[in-house]
């Protein structure tokens, strides 16, 4: 049996409430300063929890995140009251084995050509902090996920 530390749970926890197929909303910011809100399915989540999404290399979604990688992740479960809330950093993968590794068919509604598509790429999101409302517990902070230093430093650091 595998030993869950402390630090693994709040980790746990946002694995739960949001899941590979889930559609959430991802949020960046333009070179204009302005919020962009977009549909992502989540294609998967890792065991230190970072959401993977495929994108195109050459998207908007793509300039915005490699100039600027504090992103947002917001998500809903109407029918079971669950809201949650994650800001983290995110990273633009284009490694062709990785994205072999993880494709699905069911992500052709969002990238029709799929693996045959010379920009396909995956977006890479670290949680940094996160939050979760539900109509149980109103509100439960799980607070900052994972100490990579100052949020300065980790910015510039996802951003190389």
């Amino acid at each position: 049996m595998q030993n869950v530390t402390e630090k693994d749970k709040p980790i746990n926890t946002l694995r739960k409430l949001i899941k590979e197929e889930d559609i959430i909303m991802l949020v960046t910011k333009s070179k204009q300063g302005q919020l962009r809100s977009r549909p992502m399915e989540v294609s998967h989540v890792t065991d230190e929890g970072k959401f993977v999404f495929f994108t195109h290399s050459n998207a908007d979604l793509s300039t915005e995140i490699t100039e600027n990688n504090a992103v947002n992740i917001s998500f809903c479960r109407e029918e079971q009251d669950d809201y949650v809330s994650v800001s983290g950093v995110a990273q633009i993968n284009q490694n062709q084995s990785e994205i072999e590794a993880l494709w699905q068919d069911r992500f052709t509604r969002w990238i029709p050509d799929g693996l045959d598509e010379p920009t396909l790429a995956m977006i890479v999101v670290t949680p940094l902090h996160a939050e979760h409302w539900g109509m149980k517990d109103h509100r439960t902070s799980l607070g900052k996920l994972l100490d990579l230093g100052s949020e300065e430093a980790v910015y510039e650091t996802m951003s190389k």
